[in-house]
């Protein structure tokens, strides 16, 4: 949509996905070239690169890659998606098509806002956190690092939700949230911790 290409796919662990990534590649053009692991990476000059995984614990996977490489993670920003006035954006950041951000705004590294999600005024959004699709942020919210909060939820003017939690789809917070806990319902409600927070529980869950 921004009018470039790709041109290279590295994959950092076995493709279980379906459709796999090579079919979804085939929906791009017939002249990427898929690589079955990061093993002959290497990053060339005049290059950009982002991190496809929206999940929060693609952390392991850059971790890795900055101990690695000396390599800068570029942002994505689709060009349907409208920015308010100092929306400040870190490292690597995505946001998808039709997303509203008002200004004064913090988007911190490695935060995913999924597609038609509004981001209210004065609001923040931590590091590897992932928005989903139409969530609705009111002003003064404040989203912790590492969070994940679902589709179609609802966080009311200046409630704060704690690193590493998970807030349902379509829950509506109208207080805030403690770290590491998963809320759910309307209003949302603390159901129990959140066990997935360190990359091997998350592992053992996918291959499960």
């Amino acid at each position: 949509a921004n009018g470039g290409f790709v041109e290279k796919v590295y994959l950092n662990m076995p493709d279980k996905g379906t459709p796999t990534v090579q079919q979804r590649i085939g929906f791009i053009h017939d002249d990427v070239e898929l690589f079955d692991s990061l093993d002959t990476f290497a990053p060339e000059k005049g290059r950009s690169y982002v991190i496809a995984p929206l999940t929060v614990h693609k952390h392991a996977l850059i971790d890795d890659l900055k101990e690695r490489f000396d390599i800068t993670i570029s942002p994505l920003i689709h060009p349907t998606a409208q920015l308010g006035s100092n929306v400040t954006l870190g490292e690597g950041v995505i946001i998808n098509a039709g997303v509203i951000i008002a200004p004064n705004t913090t988007l911190d590294d490695f935060c995913a806002v999924n597609r038609m999600a509004m981001i209210g005024h004065d609001a923040y959004v931590g590091k590897y956190t992932r928005i989903g699709p139409t969530v609705s942020m009111a002003g003064g919210t404040h989203i912790g690092d590492y969070c994940s909060i679902g589709m179609a939820s609802t966080i009311l003017d200046y409630c704060a939700v704690g690193e590493w939690s998970v807030v349902g789809a379509g829950a509506v917070v109208t207080k805030n949230v403690p770290k590491r806990v998963v809320a759910l319902g309307v209003p949302a409600k603390v159901v129990k911790e959140n066990a997935v927070t360190d990359i091997q529980t998350y592992h053992a869950k996918r291959s499960g």
